[in-house]
């Protein structure tokens, strides 16, 4: 039998009376709980329903090649994701987030890469900060502008940043930025207090102080007590001055510069060829001309604008269809993977994704290596394993700023002989370079050679072809190019290195060493 007796004491009923009153309290508070979770859902459900109005694949792609739009997209990934995902803890709804969905990892790394890459488009290509703040970058408009917590963010990243030339001032210029978007009162402190240190780190001391007074007399008045290293940062600068002004640099004409400031011009002139200000002279134009090039066989002409004499440049126009881009992407996407440099590491130097096709994955593939010698006249063929004369196809997608800085296609660290990869050592180094551009760029995305003054703009089906080697075997030092940042859109290129020793006969050695390919 049931014990059952609190209705016969009046004191029983009374701390049962209690209880109910305690289990209310209870059930009101796990209401209004539930109902800040549901509000805080739908809140986010709503910013992002309102920043990301995707409805078609077009609508996607428009979306992510914004790069303020991917930099928002981020860094809800980075964050915001995982409050939603707290919110849904224990609750079976969780469970549809979770399951059967694409497995995507993200984090920290991937916003301060996100704010890199941000930064490397606008030093590159000289963006205005208040137009790149509001989201507008070529002509395009963002879904939503930068917070000034986000430009609080990008000053961080910036001041703290190495690959960046101007890296102080820029710092400084957003944080100018983040007061003009109603930041709150520990936002303006740290705007404030970024301001002073990038004006300290260029020089410009009295201003720095200036605003160093400022931002002391506004955390006495609004009693902050979060940011007391203030001495400690401000010391931590130093006395040194920083000359970060690209401006303020002397440098030596074009053409005839100092050996010691080698580095530094040809940063300068990568620079320029990205944003194609710098232009070939008349004389430096001579012979290039656009023409109908003969291929390997009678019938086969192909469509070639020379775009550089010695060492040869040149372009070739619709060299590939619609059909074999869209064959090289879908067999790439499944392996791609984020592209290394040297001894197979990551780097910021490169910064796209990397997928390698034999010939044998697909005939198709096959028939491409063959078009590629039928153009160039130089041997492609990759089955002899122990002798190929080529590699095989790497095809990469560069996003979000995509690039890959000045650097040559020979194996420049094995001049002395050691650490040779089988391959190069059994094959040759890599004689030249066929690149096809798999699609338009929005913006940005070039392909330039600095010592050159070429500048290869991105054109679907198009190709672009050069030299690496002189015909005497010399490493050519001319080559150096490098991948201009993706500003809009993206960057799909496939490319095939040629390598030396099969080309005995179709590029033999000419009478002299400096012998011309043109």
């Amino acid at each position: 039998k049931c014990k059952a007796d609190v209705f016969t004491s009046v004191a029983k009923l009374e701390v049962l009376l209690l209880k109910e009153i305690q289990e209310l309290e209870n059930i009101e508070k796990y209401i209004e709980a539930e109902e800040f979770r549901i509000t805080e859902l739908k809140r986010i459900s709503r910013s992002i329903k309102m920043m990301n109005p995707v409805n078609t694949s077009r609508d996607r792609e428009m979306y992510i090649t914004h790069p303020i739009n991917a930099f928002h997209l981020v860094r809800r990934a980075a964050f915001e994701w995982d409050y939603m995902y707290a919110l849904l803890n224990d609750h079976s709804p969780h469970e549809r987030f979770t399951n059967d969905t694409t497995h995507v990892e993200i984090g920290d790394n991937d916003y301060i890469g996100s704010i890199d890459a941000l930064l490397r488009i606008q030093s590159v290509y000289e963006l205005n900060t208040s137009d790149m703040a509001l989201g507008k970058i070529s002509g395009r408009r963002s879904i939503e502008h930068v917070s000034a917590e986000e430009c609080i963010d990008i000053a961080r990243v910036s001041a703290e940043s190495p690959l960046i030339p101007n890296a102080a001032e820029i710092s400084g210029i957003w944080a100018k930025e983040a007061l003009l978007h109603n930041p709150s009162t520990l936002d303006r402190y740290e705007a404030m207090l970024i301001q002073a240190e990038s004006l300290k780190r260029i020089g410009r001391i009295k201003e720095s102080m200036l605003i160093a007074n400022r931002t002391t007399r506004l955390q006495i008045a609004n009693n902050i007590d979060l940011y007391k290293d203030f001495d400690a940062r401000w010391d931590a600068i130093g006395n040194q001055t920083s000359n970060d002004h690209g401006s303020d640099k002397d440098h030596e004409p074009r053409g005839n510069h100092n050996p010691i400031n080698e580095e530094q011009w040809l940063e300068d002139e990568y620079r320029s060829l990205c944003r194609g200000e710098t232009k070939k002279t008349p004389l430096e134009s001579k012979g290039l001309i656009c023409q109908y090039r003969k291929g390997a066989y009678a019938y086969a002409v192909f469509k070639e604008e020379i775009l550089h004499t010695d060492p040869l440049i040149a372009m070739f126009h619709d060299v590939i269809t619609d059909e074999e881009v869209a064959l090289l992407k879908q067999l790439s996407l499944p392996n791609l993977d984020r592209a290394r440099v040297g001894d197979d590491e990551f780097s910021d130097i490169r910064i796209s994704q990397v997928s390698w096709i034999a010939d044998e994955d697909d005939p198709r593939v096959s028939r491409l290596t063959r078009r590629i010698k039928h153009v160039t006249g130089l041997e492609t063929e990759t089955d002899n394993i122990l002798l190929p004369n080529a590699e095989d196809f790497q095809v990469l997608n560069y996003g979000m700023g995509g690039h890959y800085e000045v650097h040559f296609d020979f194996n420049k660290e094995d001049e002395g002989g050691g650490n040779i990869s089988e391959h190069i050592r059994l094959s040759g180094d890599r004689l030249a370079t066929f690149l096809f551009y798999l699609n338009d760029v929005e913006a940005g995305g070039a392909t330039v050679f600095p010592r050159a003054k070429v500048r290869v703009p991105p054109v679907k089906n198009a190709a672009a072809f050069w030299f690496n080697c002189k015909r005497s075997g010399e490493f050519d030092y001319r080559s150096l190019h490098a991948g201009c940042p993706v500003i809009v859109g993206q960057k799909w290129v496939a490319n095939k290195w040629i390598l030396e020793k099969g080309q005995i006969f179709a590029r033999p050695c000419g009478l002299s060493p400096s012998t011309r390919d043109v």
